[in-house]
């Protein structure tokens, strides 16, 4: 990636007023609310994405050279148990289970985080994939059905059910550095499953698929459907623009969407318009509130 895209990207991706040439720059930045755009909204929303466990610039070896993966690797340690009480009402025991494959050290520096250790994060996507099987097992066997996923964070999903049950596909359609960091990251946690970025059709075999978003248009236009589609935060925190072409390109191939919103990104408001307008479409099968109830998390299913 060169200086100028990573500065751009880095820049958009967390509210800085203005670009840094390197991630040690923009760190020392971050210290000052006023390096925000919206002050400290978008402070402490560094601070979180960061968190403690941050690779230092000695281990690049850990994870991977180019510095703008690191903010994917740390969060905070400690549990949402709020979201982990929701899930284990659903089924307790599937809910163990999935806790139990453990956070991954891959990309910490050693000894950052512990084995037993869990990450504020890390325990939402237990709470929310764990209510998501809860219904799904009901329409068949999880690990044959194929899953569409919005911004896939470092592939946390995908490795999570990969190795609870498997799957028949997983698609990321992401940023082209995004997919660069979930291809490393899975090849990783997840070694024996193919990975391909370049074919937009059927696809099967447990394969990993990374789509990126400059090539959506082509994407939509091929892509055959899924049974689920999972955006935890990254469709919800789009434009509305960008919001309803997935809604409009994307939503009618699936059966299943589980979502998580935030009431505060991009605004209480137009969340509230988003989740009305998916209720137009879709029906609530289920839903939750994590997050200090500031989030909300659904599963839809096509009428």
């Amino acid at each position: 990636m060169s200086g100028t895209g990573y500065r751009e990207a880095f820049t958009e991706l967390f509210g800085f007023v203005e670009g840094h040439a390197t991630f040690a720059d923009a760190h020392a930045a971050s210290q000052q609310t006023n390096s925000f755009r919206r002050g400290t909204a978008d402070f402490w929303h560094y601070k979180a994405s960061v968190g403690g466990a941050f690779v230092a610039d000695a281990d690049l070896d850990q994870f991977q050279h180019d510095s703008l993966f690191h903010f994917c690797t740390s969060r905070h340690l400690g549990r949402d148990e709020m979201a982990l009480t929701q899930a284990r009402a659903r089924d307790a025991t599937l809910t163990e289970r999935l806790l139990a494959i453990g956070d991954s050290p891959v990309g910490y520096r050693p000894g950052a985080l512990a084995a037993d250790a869990c990450t504020v994060i890390h325990t939402r996507h237990v709470s929310q994939l764990a209510m998501l099987l809860s219904h799904l097992q009901r329409h068949g066997d999880p690990a044959g059905m194929h899953f569409l996923e919005i911004g896939g964070g470092f592939g946390n999903f995908p490795r999570l059910l990969g190795t609870h049950c498997g799957f028949g596909s997983w698609t990321i359609c992401d940023m082209p550095f995004m997919n660069r960091l979930q291809q490393w990251y899975l090849a990783r946690t997840q070694p024996s499953r193919p990975q391909t970025t370049d074919d937009y059709g059927a696809i099967g075999n447990g394969t990993l698929r990374f789509i990126a978003t400059d090539h959506k248009n082509e994407f939509a236009d091929e892509f055959p459907g899924a049974d689920v589609l999972v955006s935890t935060h990254a469709w919800s925190e789009l434009t509305r623009d960008d919001w309803l072409w997935y809604f409009r390109n994307l939503l009618p191939k699936v059966r299943f969407l589980l979502y998580a919103a935030s009431a505060e990104t991009p605004s209480e408001a137009e969340t509230n318009w988003r989740l009305a307008r998916l209720q137009r479409e879709l029906r609530v099968v289920d839903s939750f509130r994590t997050h200090d109830n500031s989030c909300v998390v659904a599963l839809f299913e096509r009428r």
